[in-house]
């Protein structure tokens, strides 16, 4: 299975996920282009959500639309 196909499996199961999460679960390192891919040549409809950690990181949340689940920290800017 392809990193892009573990990571559309991931989101069509309704789940969000970060750069952290696809580290930890599908030791994937670079989420990033492989969402501008499902986005641009897929037509993919993915979003991003920028958050802030309790540590005060900033780092982004990508979801389906029409399936994002909520989580404990507040979105900084909700796209």
């Amino acid at each position: 299975m392809t990193q892009k196909q573990m990571i559309i499996d991931h989101l069509k199961a309704g789940k969000t996920i970060t750069q952290l999460e696809a580290t930890k679960k599908y030791c994937i390192t670079r989420l990033a282009p492989i969402i501008h891919n499902l986005i641009r040549q897929d037509g993919v409809p993915v979003k991003k959500m920028d958050r802030i950690s309790k540590s005060g990181t900033p780092y982004a949340e990508y979801y389906l639309e029409n399936s994002a689940e909520s989580t404990d920290e507040p979105a900084l800017f909700p796209r």
